[in-house]
């Protein structure tokens, strides 16, 4: 292209995308158009991009993956529920949601519907929004990044915590705020709903809707009870019981028995009373008087008899 002083000209270009993008993960190609001076050979750069596939109907809320991480409400079992069999969620053990988005998206909600109500884009028999008990707030994002990804870290889904309360949008003056009840046992559904690309947020048509399947929604009683009145009380018969028990024996086996008794020194004393002698000169005989009967006197006298023989 040759220009003369002062001159300007259009350019169309066209582009290809590669022949092997899939439409469906919406891929991205870009690059750059060179022109070149001819006279001095200085040089400008235009960058340009372009995407396979339609970005503005784009599905922003994960329904279906092969891999299981997908938006769904879980039971108990923490397994999700389906349209084959209608689930009973009990309100006081917290059921989980879990959300998962494919793209950003500017709004992204989670509204309660009653379960036999046919659900749309611009439906509005809504109870409200569901309440997030972990965050304490309800459910209403705003620029939402996709599959929770934040600064630092990186999760596969929002988690939700839902006790059976949803929030009402209620206006005072120039300030809007939620008012949050408790939904009464009954048959629900859930709508999600993604704002889409380019989307205007006053248009229904304009967000990606993914309904839930209806599910039962309860609450266990409560442990209060009311008082116990004399007739709800049965008259039982006397208790008894017999049990039959062998007999008793024991057997103790003692240490022989010893015993040691030690004795003072044995001490005896006899006292003997005075005994007089008569002895005659002209004969050879003793005549003695006795005057006690004591052995031991009897062998003395023995004694002198022999000494005086």
């Amino acid at each position: 292209m040759q220009l003369s002083p002062g001159q300007k000209s259009n350019v169309t270009l066209q582009f290809r995308a590669p022949p092997d993008a899939d439409p469906v993960l919406l891929p991205i190609f870009s690059g750059f158009i060179s022109v070149t001076n001819s006279v001095n050979k200085q040089v400008v750069q235009v960058p340009y991009a372009g995407m396979v596939g339609d970005y503005k109907n784009a599905r922003i809320i994960v329904q279906n993956n092969p891999s299981g991480i997908a938006t769904r409400i879980l039971n108990s079992n923490n397994v999700s529920i389906s349209n084959t069999q209608e689930e009973t969620l009990i309100a006081s053990e917290s059921i989980r949601i879990r959300l998962v988005t494919t793209w950003a998206s500017r709004r992204v909600s989670a509204e309660v519907f009653p379960g036999e109500s046919e659900i749309s884009a611009n439906s509005s028999a809504s109870y409200g929004y569901v309440f997030d008990d972990s965050n304490d707030k309800p459910v209403v994002y705003t620029n939402l990044v996709r599959n929770a990804a934040v600064a630092g870290s990186h999760a596969q889904f929002y988690g939700i915590s839902w006790s059976g309360q949803v929030s009402v949008s209620v206006r005072n003056g120039s300030l809007v705020g939620y008012e949050t009840t408790s939904l009464p046992d009954g048959r629900y559904k859930i709508r999600f709903s993604a704002l889409q690309h380019f989307g205007n947020p006053e248009n229904p048509n304009d967000f990606d809707i993914y309904e839930s399947p209806t599910f039962k929604l309860i609450r266990l009683p409560t442990t209060s009870q009311s008082p116990v009145t004399i007739s709800e009380f049965t008259t039982l018969p006397p208790f008894t019981t017999t049990t039959t028990l062998p007999p008793f024996t024991t057997t103790t086996t003692l240490p022989p028995f010893t015993t040691t008794t030690t004795l003072p020194p044995f001490t005896t004393t006899t006292t003997l009373p005075p005994f007089t002698t008569t002895t005659t000169s002209s004969t050879s005989s003793v005549s003695m008087s006795f005057v006690h009967n004591s052995p031991f006197l009897f062998l003395y006298l023995v004694y002198l008899c022999y000494q005086v023989y």
